[in-house]
């Protein structure tokens, strides 16, 4: 005899106590009932995770897209900032210390200038004094790069110098 009561989502057997119940019928239907219910189950919750992967990686794609547009981005104002820099190849510089005095030399840079990022020397002349220190000056102007030689007074320098700079 089957159960008298049955659950309420799967209709499973309940029994109350008259009932009488039979492997073969009741419990082997119930444990059917189940297996079936189970398998769609994992196959719901497969089709969920494989739906949510998807979206994941449309999301980390999306992000992905995101930030190669804006590395490319920055890669352009580099780009655009690189273009923009220029070298002015000095001549070489000679003097003599006289105190802390400037040494001034003018340069000509084209209209375009913006803005001197560095003063480097090189090209030390060997035969110089250089206990002697130049010190460049960074509230040059323009068209003018101002040298200060610092040391004893009377020792000689010389020396080539590059100007780094910016054009608008």
């Amino acid at each position: 005899m089957s159960s008298t009561n049955k659950t309420t989502n799967y209709e499973l057997p309940q029994f109350i106590s008259t009932d009488k119940p039979t492997w073969l019928g009741d419990f082997n239907g119930s444990m059917q009932t189940i297996d079936i219910q189970m398998k769609a189950n994992a196959d719901a919750a497969a089709a969920a995770a494989t739906t949510a992967n998807a979206a994941a990686t449309q999301t980390d794609r999306t992000q992905a897209e995101a930030n190669i547009a804006s590395l490319q981005a920055g890669l352009l104002d580099v780009q655009t900032a690189l273009q923009k820099i220029r070298v002015y190849d000095g001549d070489f510089i000679t003097g003599t210390v006289a105190g802390n005095a400037y040494h001034t030399v003018n340069i000509t840079l084209p209209a375009s200038y913006q803005t001197i990022l560095a003063v480097i020397p090189f090209g030390y002349d060997p035969s110089a004094d250089w206990s002697t220190r130049l010190v460049f000056d960074q509230a040059q102007t323009t068209g003018a790069v101002r040298f200060r030689a610092i040391g004893a007074t009377n020792q000689y320098y010389s020396l080539k110098y590059k100007v780094i700079y910016t054009v608008a």
